[in-house]
């Protein structure tokens, strides 16, 4: 299969144990062009390659497989499209976060709107193959029935980042941020806290650890949002109408980060934090915030 590597895991690890299926997705915008980062992890093998953004191209990468149990993606995900302000955006233009992990506005004209159009479209594609046992996985949906979140790279990585090492952040051209912050965690071995529950056998880990290819590391990253809702162990951030990122489960944020959070939550009316499937009240303080 051209473009695709494929890496058989051990059997007896997690996933081959449990069967389990997951999808990471870093949406490109070309019909032409392999821009568009692909990866599954499936019944002990992990397929990772490059795609445009049509499906029979994306497909391609993901196989002839039944339904997945959960697919992330590195795109706005919504139930209707609309050019609203979203409140997860938001959030990370506050604070420490503006520098640290600052999405784009996808509600803003050009790039932005883009974006959103294709993750609208790519949520609608990956539909037909993702999994609607409601019962099974618990998370904040914006699509009912069925498991499509919403993967935002530069904060998963970002906000388990030390502070020490932003201290250290170079000035980076944009566009930039998503690699250094990949190599931050590589620097200080990160992600094997987050592979080893998935493949225990290592090779996951190694491939995160080798993958030099940015839009193939940013899916996944994506496939990692992916296994911390299967595991039940996430942080959703947002709202019904704007959509949620999901992030690292909170114990696993820095300081930093944590207090961050913690103060700038207020300044949103009807944002929605979700801690390991448990929505976190506005009156209630955040796990480890303290």
């Amino acid at each position: 299969m051209a473009g695709v590597m494929q890496y058989p895991l051990m059997h007896g690890s997690y996933l081959e144990r449990q069967g389990l299926d997951i999808i990471g997705l870093d949406v490109g915008f070309s019909a032409t062009r392999r821009t568009t980062g692909v990866a599954r992890l499936v019944n002990g093998q992990l397929s990772l390659g490059l795609a445009s953004s049509l499906w029979e191209s994306r497909a391609e990468i993901l196989g002839c497989r039944g339904e997945t149990e959960v697919a992330a993606i590195d795109a706005p995900i919504l139930s209707e499209l609309h050019w609203e302000a979203r409140s997860c955006e938001r959030l990370f233009t506050f604070g420490a976060f503006q520098r640290r992990c600052k999405p784009g506005l996808s509600h803003v004209r050009g790039t932005g709107r883009q974006l959103r159009k294709a993750g609208f479209d790519t949520g609608n594609q990956i539909a037909s193959i993702c999994s609607d046992s409601n019962g099974k996985i618990q998370f904040p949906r914006v699509w009912a029935g069925t498991n499509i979140v919403e993967a935002f790279p530069n904060a998963f990585l970002g906000v388990v980042v030390p502070v020490t090492r932003y201290e250290m952040m170079p000035h980076l051209r944009r566009g930039k941020k998503f690699d250094w912050l990949y190599d931050q965690w590589l620097e200080i071995d990160a992600f094997g806290e987050f592979t080893n529950e998935l493949d225990p056998s290592g090779a996951l880990l190694r491939e995160c650890q080798n993958c030099a290819n940015h839009e193939e590391r940013a899916a996944l990253v994506c496939v990692l949002t992916a296994g911390g809702v299967v595991l039940g162990k996430y942080t959703a951030i947002g709202d019904k109408n704007g959509g949620y990122f999901l992030l690292p489960q909170l114990k696993k944020w820095a300081p930093w980060a944590r207090r961050e959070l913690e103060k700038q939550r207020g300044r949103l009316e009807n944002l929605e934090i979700w801690v390991n499937g448990e929505l976190i009240r506005d009156t209630q303080p955040l796990p480890g915030s303290a």
